[in-house]
């Protein structure tokens, strides 16, 4: 919160969705607290009740984190698990957010690899429709005959060889370029956290 927006302001206004960690909420309130002294907070529309639950398999892990340090961290009584796990393992919110961010990383991923395989797609249609419309064209326009006494001239043939060759190596280099990041990004999401933060 930059201090700066909140210069000659009579009032401000915060509001949170429902999935927003309550902590979180409350840290920008105290932000705002401290930033403006004598702020009167006032709390409008109903309450919310709704809870998230975290993922079955990230569940069983902060449980199980939460039954190790149980006896290191002060629980109190009546606190629901949720809390219990915001209290004493914030280790396993930290790597629920990094696989948030590895998630949303690969999705978009995903997105950008489907836009370029569309993107070559169209292309491919767009240059053989090209392609057929050109060759149409020169069969109205050259006999056989003058188009196989061209293709056996020893000139244009080696020109027309080198320009083949020159096609595909741009072709190849576009290609393994894009394989080549694709399968590197892949690898990058596929390698587990711990064993990423090693190396």
């Amino acid at each position: 919160i930059d201090p700066a927006w909140l210069e000659g302001r009579a009032a401000i206004g915060l509001t949170a969705s429902a999935s927003a960690p309550e902590a979180v909420v409350q840290a920008a309130i105290a932000r705002l607290r401290a930033l403006c002294p004598g702020l009167v907070v006032e709390e409008f529309g109903a309450a919310e009740d709704m809870v998230f639950r975290l993922a079955p398999e990230l569940r069983a892990v902060t449980e199980e984190n939460v039954l190790r340090v149980a006896g290191k961290a002060p629980i109190e009584r009546g606190m629901s698990m949720n809390e219990t796990i915001a209290t004493v393992a914030a280790p396993a919110d930290m790597a629920a957010g990094l696989n948030d961010v590895v998630r949303a990383a690969r999705d978009l991923a995903r997105q950008a690899r489907r836009t370029v395989e569309d993107a070559g797609g169209l292309a491919e249609r767009e240059l053989a429709m090209l392609l057929n419309v050109s060759e149409n064209l020169r069969d109205r326009l050259a006999s056989p005959k003058a188009l196989a006494q061209g293709r056996e001239n020893a000139l244009f043939a080696g020109l027309r060889h080198s320009t083949h060759r020159v096609v595909d190596l741009g072709f190849d280099a576009v290609a393994t370029g894009y394989v080549v990041t694709v399968e590197t990004v892949e690898n990058f999401l596929d390698t587990p956290r711990d064993k990423t933060a090693r190396g």
